[in-house]
């Protein structure tokens, strides 16, 4: 059971998709106009960057972190807002999704370190970008992703 289920992890973790041929800003603002027709959550994008440089692995990695990160706005927060923002610092791309919802009642780190499957997978997906990610949540005060990895130079279109 333990091997099957590593199998299965393994297999979600670095499940190869294909990202929308329009760019990873199309692909998110589909992936946002999807949530906010479910309704529930008034999701706000701020994008401080402009057009992203952005390789097709970091396109998907980071494409698959933030829809994860909606994800779970919807399914858990019982948010109101979300804002999803994007910013460029130092030779870093900075995406923060924040909510206004219950946040999570126990210790974020050790959510995110045993047992939250997405959490984890999240985290695995920021580390093959050789980037960060920090949950930080109290109950009834929201939660907020920060992911942090290197602004690569795309051989390809900016997204």
């Amino acid at each position: 059971l333990v091997v099957s289920h590593r199998r299965v992890r393994a297999l979600i973790t670095h499940f190869r998709t294909e990202i929308d041929p329009r760019g990873f800003l199309h692909a998110l603002d589909e992936a946002i106009e999807g949530v906010r027709e479910m309704g529930g959550v008034d999701i706000e994008l701020e994008n401080h960057v402009g057009r992203l440089a952005l390789t097709v692995e970091q396109e998907l990695q980071v494409f698959h972190v933030v829809s994860e990160a909606l994800a779970n706005v919807m399914k858990h927060s019982k948010a109101d807002h979300c804002r999803l923002r994007i910013d460029q610092e130092d030779g870093r791309y900075l995406i923060s999704v924040e909510d206004d919802g219950v946040g999570m009642a126990s210790d974020v780190d050790s959510v995110t370190r045993h047992g939250h499957f997405g959490l984890n997978i999240m985290r695995e997906r920021v580390d093959q970008l050789g980037g960060q990610i920090a949950f930080e949540s109290s109950a009834g005060a929201g939660t907020r992703i920060r992911l942090s990895f290197p602004a690569i130079a795309s051989e390809g279109n900016p997204t």
